[in-house]
Order: structure tokens, then C-alpha cells, then sequence
């Protein structure tokens, strides 16, 4: 059951926090085992004085009034990248980070994100919301949402058949089609994994409707 939470805009009070999370980031267990001294010092000035900057960009994940977590979103080539999203571990595995990131596809045709190669737990949540890697470095991989791209994987996956007043399903045309043919609601074109050019149209209506897309 996910845990009650709200999204409130960084105050300079937050700076703080925010630079350990970043900091807890950057530099986990196995980067910290491989990066020198120098490079890790190196790190944590950059991200000091980076976060002394922009926190005013970030958004605090606020539980019972305590501060949960954080991210924040940045321009990045056609779209936005998910710079960062940290939870602490308590709150994590309850769906708030996958509900933010659904929030944040839903306002952004174009929408990034990258992690360290090892961070699993990651690849396979943007994996799971659609998210499809698009490039990978030495050690990172960046992925992205391409709104139309999944739009398109969406149709592809439904099939040609109908269904009529009675709700019986069909894949070829009958002699009383267009008597007995009903349109269906877009949640069932999704469910019934089948539909005709107007039941398609529909979907798409709905699901443009959804992203305020004209």
C-alpha cells in the first residue's frame, strides 16, 4: 500500500539534505571502492556548489510531514531528464517513485533519465514504465520515454475483430455488423485487446486527451 505523500517546492533550509542525497547518488558503495581520492573530492565540490545553485529547482517527497526524498527534473535535449530521484530506504518499494515518474511522463512527450549501470533496481523500474535505453557509457545508462514511440507499441498490440450490443466478440465481419456493432470504450479496446478503425480513433482520442496533445 503506498504511503500518503506530497510534492512541495525546496527551500533553502533543504540545501542540506539535498546535497547528502545527491552525494548518497553519485558516490555509492561501488563508486566509492572505484573512483580515486581526488576524483571523489573532486565530486563532492562540484556537487556542493552545484546544489548551492539550483535547489531551487528540486521538489521535496514529503510523508507525515517529514521529508522523505527528493528529485528534480532538468532540460535535456528535446525533453526533460529525471536528474535525480532519491528516496531513503524506509520509503522506498511502496509505489511513490514510480507514481512521480508516471507524473512527470504524463507532462513531458520527451522524457529522460540515466543511472549507474549497476543500479538495477532503477533500470528495472524505468524499464517497467516504459522507459528503453537509448544509450550507455562506461558506466551509465541513459534511457528514454518517447510518448508516440509507446503510443505506436500500444496499437501495434491490438488486433482487428469487434464486438456487438451483446458483447460478443468477433474477428471477421457478420451479416448483421452494422445492426449489431457497438462501439467500445477505450478501456476496453485496451482490455479486449481488439477493435476496428473507429474503436482505434477512440483510443487514441482518449489517450491524446490525456497528455492536453490538440
Amino acid at each position: 500500500m503506498m504511503l500518503d505523500y506530497k510534492i512541495v517546492d525546496a527551500k533553502d533550509k533543504d540545501v542540506e539534505i539535498i546535497t547528502s542525497m545527491k552525494l548518497v547518488t553519485m558516490i555509492d558503495d561501488d563508486m566509492d571502492k572505484i573512483l580515486s581520492y581526488a576524483e571523489k573530492e573532486k565530486i563532492k565540490k562540484n556537487i556542493t556548489r552545484n546544489i548551492n545553485l539550483t535547489y531551487l529547482n528540486y521538489k521535496m517527497i514529503m510523508v507525515n510531514n517529514r521529508i522523505a526524498g527528493a528529485y528534480v527534473v532538468v532540460p535535456y535535449k528535446d525533453g526533460d531528464m529525471i536528474d535525480q530521484i532519491y528516496l531513503f530506504p524506509e520509503y522506498r518499494n511502496n509505489g511513490i517513485a514510480k507514481e512521480i515518474i508516471n507524473n512527470l511522463k504524463s507532462n513531458n512527450r520527451n522524457l529522460y533519465a540515466w543511472m549507474y549501470k549497476n543500479n538495477n533496481a532503477a533500470y528495472k523500474l524505468f524499464d517497467s514504465l516504459g522507459f528503453k535505453t537509448y544509450k550507455e557509457t562506461e558506466r551509465n545508462i541513459f534511457m528514454k520515454y518517447d510518448f508516440l514511440i509507446s503510443l505506436e507499441e500500444c496499437l501495434v498490440g491490438i488486433k482487428h475483430g469487434y464486438c456487438d450490443i451483446n458483447g460478443d466478440k468477433y474477428i471477421t465481419f457478420h451479416d448483421k455488423f452494422k445492426e449489431e456493432y457497438c462501439l467500445q470504450r477505450p478501456e476496453d479496446v485496451l482490455a479486449n485487446k481488439m477493435g476496428i478503425n473507429f474503436d482505434l480513433v477512440e483510443l487514441e482520442r482518449s489517450i491524446l486527451s490525456t497528455r492536453n496533445v490538440d
